[in-house]
């Protein structure tokens, strides 16, 4: 759970793929995000440009514009470490 302070937004992870807003301003929740990921693990509000990052237990980070409530982009984590991993131990 992470709060939003640019939407008002308190934003709610699940074991689920939605991603649960509660809008304290107006007092009622708002349409879920609809995430990549099967569960939402972790949530973060990074404070300089206020984009919402979402862990999923997947693997994968996905990072939301709450402005216009789109994605901003994903990475697979687990996917990039895999091959990292891979390539340290190839000579």
């Amino acid at each position: 759970m992470v709060y939003h302070p640019r939407t008002c937004d308190l934003v709610i992870g699940a074991s689920c793929s939605d991603i649960y807003r509660l809008n304290l301003d107006q007092g009622r929740f708002m349409t879920p995000l609809p995430s990549c990921s099967p569960a939402v693990n972790a949530l973060h509000v990074n404070p300089a440009h206020h984009l919402l990052g979402c862990a999923g237990n997947d693997g994968v980070v996905e990072c939301w514009d709450l402005r216009a409530n789109t994605s901003a982009g994903k990475i697979d984590v687990e996917a990039a470490l895999a091959q990292y991993r891979k390539q340290q131990v190839s000579p």
